[in-house]
């Protein structure tokens, strides 16, 4: 196969320089047609790194960093003092985003990196004139692990944990029929995991596309509001998924 692969690359060299009498794009082509998937493949991979010209090897070399969009869902946000007038407020759910940074470390299908991400979630409800409202903010940072289960040209299977810890600030809004509004502030810290499979699809050396779906566990904590705990509890835990985009360096 490398003999039949250095055949044709001297083939690509030597027809631009006015040798078209002895090598023909004909003969170019019959030996293409005779290579087997595996040599087609490679002779492909061969062709197409000369149109990305990658930076010297080094440590920016080994690196992607990725953009995602995320949505998940919440196991429990419950504070206290909220009027149940308004109705009963139910944050089910939450949406954001992350941008995460991997290096390949010994196996080319490991990658290890560091990941900093942010979920919003809300809910209100209007009932009878009583007026509740709870809007939800909280930012995350983890380590992460990512490994190649499948791999080929354009496509492969991946898995992926992650571990970090997290902030969340919650704000409620409180107007009870004919009543001022109150509003209040509670604000948590906590540990948490993910784990996540996926496939990505790459159409060149230097983009790739992903889509992963799985379940973060987090660690269900006390609200604080001002400083004293016991005002609730909050657990962001939930399946979830991520769309997004990596650039490959």
């Amino acid at each position: 196969m490398k003999l039949k692969m250095m055949l044709v690359a001297a083939t690509l060299v030597l027809l631009p320089c006015g040798l078209r009498a002895e090598v023909g794009a004909q003969d170019l082509l019959n030996a293409v047609d005779k290579m087997t998937p595996d040599e087609a493949q490679l002779f492909y991979q061969k062709m197409e790194s000369k149109f990305w010209k990658p930076l010297p090897e080094g440590f920016f070399t080994r690196m992607s960093v990725s953009v995602a969009a995320e949505g998940s869902g919440i196991a429990k946000v419950n504070p206290d003092g909220l009027s149940k007038t308004g109705g009963e407020l139910d944050m089910k759910r939450a949406s954001g985003g992350d941008i995460t940074i991997l290096w390949n470390v010994i196996d080319p299908k490991l990658r290890l990196g560091v990941e900093l991400g942010s979920l919003l979630a809300s809910d209100s409800k209007l009932e009878d004139g009583n007026y509740a409202r709870m809007e939800l903010q909280s930012g995350l940072g983890a380590l992460v692990v990512n490994y190649q289960l499948v791999k080929r040209t354009h496509w492969y299977l991946f898995t992926q944990a992650t571990a970090g810890v997290g902030g969340a600030r919650l704000e409620t809004l409180d107007t009870p029929k004919g009543q001022a509004s109150t509003i209040r502030s509670y604000d948590a810290s906590f540990t948490w995991a993910q784990l996540q499979a996926g496939a990505a699809w790459r159409p060149n050396p230097v983009l790739t596309l992903f889509l992963s779906g799985g379940y973060r566990f987090a660690e269900r904590v006390d609200l604080k509001e001002g400083g004293d705990a016991h005002h609730g509890q909050l657990d962001l835990s939930g399946a979830s998924g991520r769309l997004g985009v990596a650039f490959n360096f």
